[in-house]
């Protein structure tokens, strides 16, 4: 497991699920949005640098598998499993 827990409150949080004794996958994300290409964009500025990034159709890719035009983790899970 790896964690990056920023404060004491979230430090809680995580306790108190880990001694609900909760097992399988959750995923405790923030609740903004960011496309593929925002994300992108913000890991080369917190990296600096300096490189043109240019947004394209993920058609080009010609990936095996479909992909959906938008998908972002949700907490929906780990909410319903602590009534937040």
């Amino acid at each position: 497991m790896f964690f990056h827990l920023k404060n004491r409150e979230e430090e809680g949080y995580l306790q108190g699920l880990l001694d609900k004794g909760l097992t399988g996958l959750y995923h405790l994300v923030s609740r903004g949005k960011a496309s593929r290409y925002e994300w992108a964009k913000l890991t080369l500025k917190l990296f600096r640098m300096k490189k043109a990034l240019i947004p394209v159709k993920k058609e080009i890719f010609n990936l095996p598998a479909k992909r959906p035009d938008f998908s972002a983790m949700s907490c929906e899970k780990i909410e319903k499993t602590r009534n937040i």
